[in-house]
């Protein structure tokens, strides 16, 4: 994470598989708040197989989907080990995924208000490695 608090926010980050299986996760946060034992965010992820979604925790509690029950496919994913360009909207109570240039979610939250920001990764069964690159805070919340 940044180590700086900030509100509205534009995240860009492209990211990539670099081994490990398809089933996984991986994307950028915002509006994180605490520690990883009782923190609270907004995560913006999509997966390897080409699902995306967007989560929330809060406290100590699970990590769940705004809007969704489950991450939801995209044929605008680049799969395996492609790069996407992930772009993450955080505006107010707008939250709004971008991945390749396309939106593919946009919902609306108002528990969280400001945090810092940063980088999710993980996998829901054996192991993976996810490369990040060009990660960029813009105080700019468009596109």
């Amino acid at each position: 994470m940044a180590g700086r608090l900030f509100s509205d926010v534009r995240l860009e980050v492209t990211a990539r598989k670099q081994n490990g299986t398809d089933n996984n996760f991986y994307g950028i946060l915002c509006r994180v708040q605490g520690t990883n034992q009782n923190g609270s965010f907004y995560a913006f992820i999509i997966s390897s197989d080409g699902f995306y979604g967007i989560a929330k925790r809060v406290n100590q509690g699970e990590m769940k989907g705004i809007g969704q029950d489950k991450l939801l496919p995209s044929g605008h994913i680049n799969t395996g080990t492609d790069s996407n360009q992930i772009t993450a909207i955080c505006s107010g109570e707008r939250l709004a995924l971008y991945v390749n240039g396309e939106l593919l979610y946009e919902t609306r939250d108002k528990d969280l208000a400001n945090g810092q920001v940063g980088l999710i990764a993980g996998t829901y069964e054996d192991t993976t490695s996810i490369y990040f690159d060009d990660f960029a805070v813009y105080a700019e919340p468009a596109p």
